[in-house]
């Protein structure tokens, strides 16, 4: 993500199912500098169960995964284009809170992004390489409909 310019520094998380727990980003860690250790591991109500501090997300990413079963991973960027041109919907809601998932999850109807307003982008797949596309397919989509 960072390679790629969706993200810089410590902005933006990502979290993805881990068995019966949920493997997400931690706070305040560069993704450049990540190792495995750093990853965090938490159980569907959010406790921690092995790692450092969740992203401050940890709400909003428990309520997309509990909600939709066929999603696996979510990512969520900072991404410059997609954040001021979005061609997906728009979710209004405050950030670390569960109502930002919820939000998040009307906005997108079903889909597998919405952007959250003033905020990033975030995008859902089966599984974290899908999302991940899906998000710099999102920018992509983003820079061309600025063009336009």
């Amino acid at each position: 993500m960072a390679a790629g310019g969706l993200v810089q520094g410590t902005e933006g998380n990502v979290s993805a199912r881990a068995g019966e727990l949920i493997a997400i980003s931690p706070s305040g860690l560069a993704y450049d500098t990540l190792r495995p250790e750093d990853v965090c591991l938490v159980n569907p109500e959010g406790a921690v169960v092995d790692g450092p501090q969740p992203s401050v997300e940890l709400p909003m990413h428990l309520a997309v995964l509990a909600a939709r079963p066929d999603i696996g991973a979510v990512v969520h960027t900072h991404s410059p284009r997609a954040t001021a041109h979005p061609p997906v919907p728009v979710a209004d809601g405050r950030s670390g809170t569960p109502g930002l998932g919820a939000a998040v999850l009307q906005a997108a109807a079903g889909g597998f992004a919405a952007v959250i307003r003033d905020h990033g982008p975030v995008c859902f797949g089966s599984d974290l390489a899908e999302a991940l596309g899906r998000a710099f397919e999102l920018e992509v989509r983003a820079t061309a409909a600025r063009r336009d």
